[in-house]
């Protein structure tokens, strides 16, 4: 028996969209793909990111560590220059640098009081300065 070309055609059809069910992956499984797709991508974004800042965080621990062995060479440094010093000598340093600190502070009352009131409407704050 001999087919019709329309039916032929048809057959046709049938037998490629049945090959296509075949080939192509339900509906459920591709999400499933798409799904852990995501989720491998996301865990690599996230180890990546976890690593930079582990990395980060070792170089400033680096970074301090250094900073205290210098300070405390420092220290010692200047601790062992000083032993060198009389003792009055370093007693008159010190007063004359709190009395140095002192009138910079002063200063800086008075600077702030004339500059960020002015004295008519702030003269208490000048007077205190």
């Amino acid at each position: 028996m001999t087919q019709s070309p329309i039916s032929e055609l048809a057959d046709a059809h049938e037998s490629a969209a049945d090959a296509s069910r075949e080939v192509s992956p339900s509906r459920g499984g591709r999400t499933l793909r798409i799904a852990l797709e995501v989720a491998l991508i996301s865990a690599g974004v996230f180890l990546g990111l976890a690593g930079d800042q582990w990395r980060e965080n070792a170089w400033h621990r680096d970074l301090a560590k250094k900073s205290m062995e210098r300070f405390r060479s420092e220290i010692v440094a200047n601790r062992e220059s000083l032993a060198y010093i009389d003792p009055d000598l370093a007693a008159d340093v010190s007063r004359i640098y709190s009395r140095q600190a002192r009138i910079g502070e002063l200063n800086r009352g008075i600077i702030q009081a004339m500059y960020l009131l002015s004295p008519r409407d702030n003269f208490d704050g000048m007077a205190e300065a």
